[in-house]
């Protein structure tokens, strides 16, 4: 059984992403258009996230690419702020990160030519030419590509919570369906890549099903850990995910308050949640959480 959840998984994860990839393809031909015009379709704030992944990218070493954002000057100018804090960047500091690793190595491999392909494009009569690269090797295709890859992340973890909290594999296979049938109103990934909340949702449905796992068949080292982890990946890269995670404390509360839950069962968790809840920079929910940690304490949880 757990072999076959896992091969469903991986074959739900790819066509997640495949689905969402094919309908980018097919809105913007993105394939079949040049650098610049690539970098035009990311329109208002997408344009401006993809500028600080260029930026590392493009910069002479990750290091002095990492020293631009966190000392940017022209963003904001003339004041000097640090853009990782200000505009949760993390996403494309790693991506342009990953992408430097992945090009050296293939460039030291001689295998560029496998993973990137450039031809020239008619445009019609009276227009010339112009040059268009496919492949992950290309860093506007690598960096839409890595986002896809994590929605259908986000599609498989959605199968393996139906199939959790059904303890069947028909609850995931219903999940995975209401997911798809529902596609518009679930993400704008196919749509807008590089918003934040692409980021972020994938870790907010693992970290869900960590909790719900925790909950139902106890807590160890491990799973507090993934935990931590999980609440870190989705809490950095969106601003607006620290009012997820205060809805979900909020919802734990209320099910140990009308004695759905006992202490042991969610004390592990409020342990990991809430601390990260609390350290998270913004002020508001930060004060709240600040509070209710103190009132969960003096109750004994």
């Amino acid at each position: 059984m757990v072999l076959l959840k896992l091969l469903s998984f991986t074959i739900v994860s790819y066509l997640g992403y495949h689905y969402c990839s094919t309908l980018f393809e097919n809105d913007r031909f993105f394939s079949h258009l040049s650098t610049l015009e690539r970098e035009m379709t990311f329109r208002t704030e997408a344009g401006f996230y993809y500028m600080f992944y260029k930026t590392i990218v493009e910069a002479p070493s990750f290091l002095e690419g990492w020293k631009l954002l966190v000392n940017d000057s022209g963003t904001e100018a003339p004041s000097h702020i640090n853009t990782l804090q200000r505009f949760n960047v993390y996403p494309e500091v790693m991506l342009g990160g990953l992408f430097r690793v992945f090009r050296n190595v293939v460039t030291s491999l001689d295998m560029m030519s496998y993973f990137k392909e450039c031809y020239g494009i008619d445009r019609g009569d009276g227009m010339g030419q112009v040059q268009s690269c496919v492949g992950a090797g290309d860093l506007s295709v690598f960096y839409v590509n890595c986002i896809f890859a994590l929605f259908g992340l986000q599609t498989g973890i959605s199968f393996l919570m139906g199939c959790h909290l059904s303890d069947n594999i028909l609850g995931g296979i219903l999940a995975t369906s209401a997911f798809f049938f529902n596609y518009g109103e679930c993400t704008r990934v196919q749509w807008i890549p590089p918003l934040r909340e692409s980021f972020s949702c994938p870790f907010i449905l693992l970290q869900i099903l960590l909790v719900s796992l925790m909950l139902k068949s106890g807590h160890s080292k491990v799973r507090k850990v993934s935990l931590v982890l999980a609440t870190i990946c989705c809490a950095l890269p969106w601003q607006f995910s620290q009012f997820v995670l205060f809805t979900q404390t909020l919802s734990l509360f209320g099910s140990y308050a009308l004695s759905f839950l006992n202490k042991d069962q969610l004390s592990p968790v409020l342990d990991c949640v809430l601390w990260l809840l609390y350290r998270h920079s913004l002020p508001v929910p930060q004060h709240h959480a600040h509070q209710f940690h103190v009132r969960l304490s003096v109750s004994g949880i």
